[in-house]
């Protein structure tokens, strides 16, 4: 199993180097402008065009993720079954944490008058904004992709990251959440991806722990 986590690390390299550079860099601007004003600041552009895009954008983080896994799993049942545990993984460990750690969302901290950028979007208050579970599902769902990819077509994992970074981007410019909710979220998402990968890949197809494939030999026996 340490082999097979070894490997996927391995294979994308690019994927998990470029998301732990970005939340390096986002980081340390969070820490030195501070919530409140990192979140004004990233929120300080605004137009009809971008408004659409990260409506759209923001659904990867919804129920996208599970109905492309549900189709995959009809054609390719491991391939599918690997999209829908990153999911499950990833909300079983962002749920409780919401509601645990219960940090106010942008709507609730700021008010809805304090929000100058604010789009006709349903934004939702509360206090669970920490860490953010659309973003975990949108960087699970997108480090499936880039594991799924042919070795040779593995620098197309950088365009998969840029749509990643662009879809966590929109939970803050919708201000559904502030930028350490993503922060945390995003390598949420891609840890529950590799949990997922060494659930359901450690071992040749037929001896999965979680779907075991039944084979008929010539003479009848099975294995």
């Amino acid at each position: 199993m340490k082999e097979t986590l070894r490997q996927y690390f391995k294979e994308n390299l690019l994927f998990w180097a470029g998301m732990m550079l970005i939340i390096l860099i986002m980081g340390l601007f969070l820490f030195e402008n501070g919530q409140i004003e990192t979140h004004f600041l990233l929120n300080s552009y605004h137009s009809p065009c971008m408004d659409v895009c990260m409506k759209v954008l923001t659904t990867l983080g919804s129920g996208l993720p599970c109905y492309v896994g549900i189709v995959v799993l009809i054609f390719w049942f491991r391939k599918g079954l690997f999209i829908l545990l990153s999911q499950g993984v990833a909300m079983i460990i962002t749920q409780p944490l919401k509601y645990t750690i219960a940090r106010p969302r942008p709507l609730t901290l700021l008010g809805y008058e304090n929000l100058p950028n604010v789009v006709d979007y349903a934004i939702p208050g509360g206090y669970n904004s920490f860490p953010s579970g659309h973003v975990a599902a949108i960087f699970a769902f997108m480090a499936c992709l880039a594991a799924l990819l042919p070795k040779k077509y593995k620098a197309w994992q950088l365009a998969i990251l840029v749509v990643a970074v662009a879809a966590a981007y929109s939970r803050i410019y919708l201000s559904c959440h502030f930028l350490e909710d993503t922060l945390v979220g995003a390598p949420i998402g891609a840890f529950s991806t590799a949990i997922a990968f060494m659930l359901l890949y450690y071992k040749e197809w037929g001896e999965c722990p979680v779907y075991k494939l039944r084979i008929i030999h010539h003479d009848g026996s099975q294995s």
